[in-house]
């Protein structure tokens, strides 16, 4: 009866072990810090072929790559003025990748990268 008593146990912990190490390995698919280089605009600016230096809407802003993917930025304690200096021109952000979504920690408007043309896009 002991030696049952035993097995079954080792058993429960077993379980509960495996149980428990998904939950672990899942937490550690939050996010990765991403240094990411682009043109910082919107989806309606890659999408006409005028687009205005305005945006309004800062869940609409995205970060166009040389590789040509498209991060959609989330702020994380960014002023609206360090979007606004970069707007329409080559960056490099920092923040926390989520999927294809940035969360920005911070932004530098890259010197000498000037602004792109749509042609380049």
């Amino acid at each position: 009866m002991k030696g049952q008593k035993k097995i079954l146990l080792l058993l429960f912990f077993m379980t509960s072990w495996l149980l428990f190490i998904p939950s672990i390995t899942m937490g550690e698919d939050v996010g990765n810090i991403i240094v990411a280089k682009g043109v910082l605009t919107t989806e309606k600016c890659l999408k006409t072929p005028v687009c205005y230096l305005e945006w309004y809407d800062q869940s609409s802003l995205v970060l166009f790559t040389g590789k040509r993917t498209i991060y959609h930025l989330e702020a994380n304690e960014i002023p609206k003025w360090k979007f606004d200096s970069g707007f329409g021109k080559q960056v490099a952000i920092k923040g926390v990748l989520k999927g294809n979504k940035i969360m920005v920690n911070d932004i530098i408007p890259l010197e000498g990268g000037g602004k792109m043309s749509k042609a380049c896009l």
